[in-house]
């Protein structure tokens, strides 16, 4: 249903309601603030039809998914894997692509999708050199969350996401003898580090 699925897509983007109401009227003109957007997710309001279209396209979901609680999205969606990123949109070169995975179209329709093959072992024991992630893109995420992190626009990286109360970042790899970095909230803001997406999905090597 309508409210079960915005609060999973603005959780899977890794954002409060505060941000999601400021990059809607940012993106939209104005009309909601977290009070609202909560009544939503709680099922105490339903939307007007043309604010239901604009929580469609910020999320790039289709109208009908978003309001429908009985469409589910058949088939599959492909997309690429890449062996490193870059700092530019949409951060890989054509020379980065080194094959394709396929996702389900209802994972798809969640948001824009990537596959990164890791390059080490520093988030052992789960996850190794040669293993497959599937990332969702967005900018942010939750405390916590496995993200793909760009550093010094060269280095992608799949570390565990620790935020500080100083608005600095940390990012952790799972083996404990690889050292955790550290950003500061100016490091971030001068784009020493920048959060390119949020793993979903890990397909292992055998």
């Amino acid at each position: 249903m309508f409210s079960e699925r915005l609060k999973r897509l603005r959780k899977d983007r890794g954002m409060t309601l505060d941000e999601l109401a400021e990059q809607y009227n940012q993106r939209f003109g104005g009309g909601l603030n977290k009070g609202t957007i909560s009544k939503y997710e709680n099922g105490r309001q339903e939307p007007m039809m043309s604010v239901a279209r604009n929580l469609a396209r910020f999320f790039g979901v289709t109208v009908d998914y978003l309001v429908d609680e009985d469409e589910t999205p058949a088939g599959s969606v492909v997309i690429p894997v890449l062996s490193s990123l870059c700092a530019e949109s949409p951060y890989y070169a054509a020379e980065d692509m080194i094959g394709c995975e396929e996702i389900p179209a209802r994972v798809a329709s969640l948001g824009d999708h990537f596959a990164l093959r890791l390059k080490d072992d520093s988030m052992m024991p789960q996850m190794k050199e040669g293993d497959t992630v599937i990332i969702r893109r967005q900018c942010d995420a939750a405390e916590g969350d496995v993200v793909a992190a760009l550093i010094d626009g060269k280095e992608a990286v799949v570390r565990k996401l620790r935020k500080q109360e100083n608005g600095g970042i940390m990012l952790v790899p799972f083996d404990p003898s690889c050292e955790p970095a550290y950003f500061s909230r100016e490091e971030r803001n001068a784009g020493r580090v920048r959060l390119v997406g949020r793993v979903v999905e890990l397909r292992a090597k055998y």
